[in-house]
């Protein structure tokens, strides 16, 4: 599990990574400068209401922010699509090139969080084959 305690530099890191000054990631939080600064330098916790600000602001879910590793629930579903396309690719009798396979999983993960996470396993391969199709 990563270290919570490092939860300062994620935060330093991810402002920099989108070319924010404290002040305007500040601004964009709606607290001042010196109270982030806090934050960035672990001397206060983290509310629960600027971690869900923070989500949304850099498009990554909390876990992976409070801890700089990646979801659990993520990497189940990584590993479910990856098993539907080994699936595929057995029923079909076809193998995707590595880079095709990447982008097939990013686009059914995109495609599947952004709707509903629990879609299920054959309208997966509905998509895998519809990108299979297009990649062809």
């Amino acid at each position: 599990m990563g270290d919570i305690s490092a939860l300062g530099d994620r935060l330093s890191a991810l402002r920099k990574a989108a070319g924010l000054s404290q002040s305007e990631i500040a601004e964009k939080l709606g607290i001042s400068r010196s109270s982030y600064q806090y934050y960035e330098r672990n001397e206060r916790d983290l509310p629960a209401s600027l971690l869900f600000k923070l989500c949304e602001l850099f498009d990554d879910d909390a876990h992976r922010i409070l801890t700089g590793q990646p979801s659990p629930l993520i990497m189940r579903r990584i590993e479910e699509i990856s098993a539907l396309i080994d699936e595929y690719e057995e029923d079909v009798d076809v193998e995707f090139k590595p880079d095709a396979r990447l982008r097939v999983m990013a686009k059914v993960l995109r495609d599947d969080f952004r709707t509903h996470p629990s879609t299920t396993s054959s309208e997966v391969k509905d998509e895998i084959d519809s990108l299979y199709r297009m990649l062809k």
